[in-house]
């Protein structure tokens, strides 16, 4: 039975990802928000869902929300200067960058 409720979360998790995928390509923002936030439900410990989700609430405008979501991605990244490389290339956050916030990410953490 919790083998069937992994598979079913683990199915949700990439379709979820996949539509979102698809509504940014489309830049259908709001619609890729709601299906990343979906996705990030289905497997709160992902750290892929975690930086989907802070990218669609960073194009959508919510600072807060996407520095909440970042933040949390890396409490569970294992390759703090990988999470870090992929902060400073992302473009979704080029709105974040002069923050306060956003820099505090990119201090060195461990490993």
């Amino acid at each position: 039975e919790i083998l069937v409720v992994r598979r079913t979360l683990a199915s949700i998790f990439a379709g979820s990802l996949e539509a979102g995928q698809d509504l940014l390509r489309q830049k259908n923002v709001e619609g890729a928000r709601f299906c990343f936030e979906f996705a990030a439900d289905a497997d709160p410990d992902s750290v892929s869902g975690l930086q989907v989700k802070a990218m669609a609430r960073a194009l959508a405008g919510d600072r807060k929300g996407a520095i909440e979501a970042l933040r949390s991605a890396m409490k569970r990244v294992k390759n703090h200067a990988a999470f870090s490389a992929w902060l400073r290339k992302e473009h979704a956050f080029d709105k974040l960058r002069d923050t306060r916030e956003f820099r505090a990410l990119l201090a060195p953490g461990p490993g």
